[in-house]
């Protein structure tokens, strides 16, 4: 015999129990898949006719939007083919408009220059041009005599001499070149106040001349004189019948410009709205067609998914059946093995007692 003892008939049916066990926890374990796969199948029986539905429905809906889409967009390129032809109609129009525009400008300006030219020559325009001349003479005699006496004046002296030599130094350190770039901004700043100085101090002596202030009073007098006539003539010019005629067809054809411009800008503002437009009904129609297409494919599947569906539902019943038989046949393997197992533990029992 082997060295090793031989287990005995008790031993052989647990063994025998323990593997009746493992069959029956596999049968019970498949007939739970089958029964899974069973309810999932009769799940999707439930499902399948809501799914179908709405993938019909999603197709009409999309139909009609696609439908809907093309229309607009149709209407919206003929609007813009309608906005285009307009467009390019009144553009010459609006041109040709704003030739006649500058015709009849330039012609009442040249007759306006040409009465003024005219104007120009009377003795009361002459005598005012000349009292206008001979004020701001005595202006420019005045604020030289101011000027010249400012010069003797020592603090004007040494302020316009400080001026010309911060002017001076300025021009040297310029003609260094960069080397002396850090040296010519604090000179250019020197300089720029002693130039203000100067000014200030010739600004000053001037407004408390006396015969400057007279020289200006003049010269203002003359030149109100002046203005007196310019304004007076032009009232004489707009009463004019030949003046007022050129006017006239300024303002109309000004008039026409602007509302065949304005005819144009309408026409332009109706093709950019109308390309925006056909750019969001192009979105829509391409949205609305994917979404077509899925409703489509999705009712497809559906649809097979039905088709296939019986035959899934006698294959998985057809499981369960068979899953339940083994199942029935893995428990009672397990009582019999039980039965044995007791029967062989009885037997030992005996044999031990003798």
């Amino acid at each position: 015999m082997s060295g090793v003892a031989w287990a005995g008939p008790v031993d052989d049916a647990r063994r025998a129990l323990d593997a009746a066990e493992r069959r029956l926890d596999d049968a019970v374990r498949r007939r739970d898949e089958a029964r899974k796969r069973l309810d999932d199948l009769r799940q999707r029986e439930r499902d399948l006719p809501r799914r179908i539905e709405q993938a019909k429905q999603s197709i009409e809906a999309n139909r009609r939007k696609a439908a809907d889409a093309e229309q607009s967009l149709a209407e919206a390129r003929q609007s813009a083919d309608r906005a285009k032809s307009d467009a390019a109609r009144l553009r010459p129009a609006v041109a040709e408009s704003q030739a006649r525009v500058a015709e009849a400008r330039s012609r009442m300006e040249a007759a306006r220059a040409k009465a003024w030219e005219e104007f120009e020559k009377r003795a009361e325009w002459v005598e005012a041009r000349k009292r206008v001349d001979e004020a701001q003479q005595e202006l420019t005699k005045a604020t030289e005599a101011c000027l010249a006496q400012l010069a003797q004046r020592p603090d004007y002296a040494a302020a316009a001499a400080q001026e010309a030599e911060a002017r001076k130094t300025v021009e040297t350190l310029r003609a260094a070149g960069p080397s002396e770039a850090p040296k010519l901004a604090s000179a250019s700043m020197a300089w720029m106040e002693a130039k203000n100085k100067v000014e200030r101090m010739k600004r000053d002596a001037q407004d408390a001349d006396a015969n400057i202030t007279a020289a200006k009073g003049r010269v203002a007098g003359a030149e109100s004189g002046l203005k007196s006539l310019r304004d007076a003539y032009d009232k004489e010019l707009a009463g004019r019948a030949d003046y007022a005629a050129l006017q006239e067809e300024l303002r109309k054809r000004q008039l026409d410009f602007e509302q065949a411009k304005g005819e144009l800008v309408k026409a332009e503002t109706i093709v950019a709205s109308a390309q925006k437009r056909i750019s969001t009904l192009q979105s829509e129609l391409a949205q609305a067609q994917a979404a077509l297409r899925k409703a489509e494919t999705d009712l497809t599947d559906a649809q097979r998914q039905q088709s296939q569906l019986a035959a899934d539902l006698r294959d998985a019943e057809q499981r369960l059946r068979t899953a339940e038989q083994d199942e029935d046949r893995a428990r009672r393997a397990v009582s019999d093995a039980e039965r044995e197992l007791r029967r062989r533990l009885e037997e030992e029992k005996r044999r031990t007692t003798k």
